[in-house]
């Protein structure tokens, strides 16, 4: 009884000839269409992002090259094993995605774009597959083989990735990291807090005689190491006349920061801490009192921070000071 039931849940595999068709297709993919391929799904799926998602660069980076990284293993399967069932794609890429979602209190519903890429990969290649035969069987039986395994292969990765975000947020839940992140979202909400209670959480002084200077640090870069950043972050508060800063992990990529700022660093402070990291950027708010100082100066950050992703800009200081004139002009 059990080899019946596996028998009738083993892969059809194309015939020989439209073995060649799906190679010759995931080449085509790979070599001159490649690009104008990964950037039509990634165009497709970006569109359907959350605010949450498309307003933050270091987040709408983790999930773009977890994208094309998906789209990718597919291609390449198909390249080495043509029309053969192809495993969940479970990559550092992917996992780094789930991380971010996790600690940014997201759900499954964020990824509900790779639908939509989905749904743009199987148009491409249709338009691929009918400029790979005439023949009408063949493209039957093409079709009927790419649309087994396209959607095969993506409802496998998202019950993957579902597994992977529910183990995600037990082990966040085990450590103080949770806690943390509970009182920064309800400070950053604007929700009544008990002032003493959130400071002892932090391990963080709200009411103090010196102004909160909020920071974004991240990197475009996927080699980035955490180690990175903290430095970084460490360096800012040293410049600030600050003995730390309370820093917390927001992606893989980018990390929350506030300093008590004992004074402003200047220009060219901020761009000798960065020569050590070439790779690191930093996005700052202005200095501001109390709790809603707190607040403020984080909002003012993360809007440097999103308008130089938005105009893809090299910049690797963004002070909103410098740029509220610019943030205030392009919301529109």
């Amino acid at each position: 009884a059990h080899h019946t039931a596996y028998a009738l849940y083993m892969w059809q595999r194309p015939s020989p000839a439209v073995a060649e068709l799906f190679e010759s297709g995931a080449k085509r993919l790979m070599d001159a269409e490649g690009e104008t391929f990964f950037e039509r799904i990634d165009e497709a799926s970006l569109a359907q992002h959350s605010p949450a998602v498309s307003e933050d660069p270091a987040l709408l980076g983790t999930f773009r090259r977890a994208n094309r990284a998906l789209v990718s293993h597919w291609v390449t399967s198909n390249l080495r094993d043509p029309g053969a069932e192809v495993s969940p794609f479970t990559g550092p890429e992917l996992e780094a995605l789930v991380r971010d979602l996790v600690r940014r209190g997201l759900d499954l519903h964020a990824l509900e774009p790779f639908r939509s890429g989905q749904n743009a990969a199987w148009e491409a290649w249709m338009a691929t597959a009918f400029e790979l035969t005439d023949d009408v069987s063949e493209l039957r039986e093409l079709l009927a083989v790419s649309a087994r395994s396209i959607f095969t292969y993506v409802e496998s990765t998202m019950a993957t990735t579902l597994e992977m975000l529910t183990r995600e947020r037990d082990e966040l839940a085990l450590g103080t990291s949770a806690e943390r992140l509970e009182t920064l979202t309800l400070i950053l909400d604007g929700e009544p807090i008990d002032v003493a209670r959130a400071e002892r959480r932090l391990g963080y002084a709200l009411e103090q005689p010196h102004p909160h200077l909020a920071a974004i640090v991240w990197s475009d870069d996927l080699e980035a190491a955490d180690g990175a950043l903290r430095e970084t972050a460490t360096a800012l508060a040293a410049a600030c006349g600050a003995e730390r800063a309370l820093s917390v992990t927001a992606t893989s990529r980018s990390l929350w920061s506030w300093i008590p700022a004992h004074r402003e660093p200047t220009a060219e402070e901020l761009e000798k801490l960065l020569s050590a990291h070439p790779a690191v950027r930093v996005a700052i708010g202005s200095p501001e009192p109390g709790v809603s100082g707190f607040r403020r100066s984080h909002e003012e950050a993360f809007t440097a921070q999103r308008l130089v992703g938005r105009l893809d800009s090299p910049l690797r200081v963004a002070r909103y000071e410098d740029l509220s004139l610019v943030a205030l002009v392009s919301r529109d």
